[in-house]
């Protein structure tokens, strides 16, 4: 019975509209991509409320400044500080509150590893300007990207029985 009225939905009318409905919606602009504004770290700070709640490009260098890594003390997620021409600006990610993706990880440690070696590289964010900071859309470093709203999954593996752990 179930898959007759199945069946009967998909070669029916009602299928039919609600796919050119959905279609027409992602056709018509209903949603769109909304476009960073690209600007320099030292205008960004000295503007500030002029850009809050905009998504904003901004280069530089990830800093040291955080002693405790990626994770820091007295912040509710992962995060990094982005310095350029002195002036530099809190970047964390919401859904790194846990764990964050490895790619992440790495750019930014990697990042981190470069400016300590004396490279003059630089990392490009772009993300949602809030009071406490940039919350991360992207990160790009030497053609690297990763998409921080969009946590890949990451397989379970269980462990073997080990009675000494």
């Amino acid at each position: 019975m179930r898959s007759k009225m199945v069946t009967s939905f998909i070669s029916g009318s009602r299928f039919k509209w609600s796919v050119l409905i959905i279609a027409l919606i992602f056709l018509s602009g209903c949603i769109k991509r909304i476009e960073p504004i690209s600007i320099t770290l030292p205008e960004l700070m000295s503007n500030y409320g002029q850009y809050e709640s905009k998504r904003v490009l901004v280069k530089g260098q990830i800093t040291d400044k955080n002693p405790y890594g990626i994770y820091g003390v007295g912040f509710r997620t992962w995060f990094f500080f982005l310095e350029s021409e002195g002036k530099e600006i809190r970047c964390h990610e919401w859904h790194y509150r846990v764990s964050a993706d490895p790619t992440a990880n790495y750019i930014v440690l990697r990042a981190r590893a470069d400016r300590a070696s004396g490279k003059k590289t630089e990392v490009t964010i772009i993300g949602d300007l809030e009071k406490d900071g940039i919350e991360l859309y992207l990160l790009e470093y030497q053609g690297v990207t990763v998409r921080t709203d969009i946590k890949p999954p990451q397989p379970f593996i269980p462990r073997p029985f080990d009675p000494w752990w």
